[in-house]
């Protein structure tokens, strides 16, 4: 009888094991970063943009990952043409690459930036403001 009962709890949990949901995984982007960089920590900021708030020119001394959450932005890398990134898009800012425009497309309603900042050893500043 014990026998049967272990049977029926194996079962059972097998049962339940096969009936959990399985998380789906969605590749959003990948970016190769040149050159290579060692990273040994990340930061992970939420920017928050205002209806047609531009950023001023600017570089990053580390990669920046951003993923756009909300909005639309229009973004300019040096030596690359203007890009309209939207709503669930990926953009590389790769380091010490000047950044001529990251600019909220819409003048009437916020967009939402996650930028991940990939830094290394002796990395402190994340941004330098930059003179036109």
């Amino acid at each position: 009888m014990r026998n049967i009962f272990t049977a029926g709890l194996i079962l059972a949990s097998l049962a339940a094991a096969q009936a959990q949901p399985v998380i789906k995984r969605t590749p959003l982007a990948s970016h190769a970063l040149t050159p290579p960089k060692p990273v040994s920590h990340v930061e992970v900021v939420r920017l928050d943009f205002l209806p047609g708030m531009v950023t001023p020119l600017h570089q990053h001394p580390v990669p920046v990952i951003g993923y756009v959450e909300q909005g639309a932005f229009d973004v300019q890398i040096e030596g690359q043409p203007l890009h309209r990134y939207k709503a669930g898009d990926s953009i590389l800012e790769p380091a010490n690459t000047r950044i001529a425009h990251f600019d909220n497309v819409s003048k009437t309603e916020p967009a939402v930036l996650i930028a991940t900042y990939l830094a290394g050893p002796g990395d402190k500043s994340l941004i330098t403001l930059l003179p036109k």
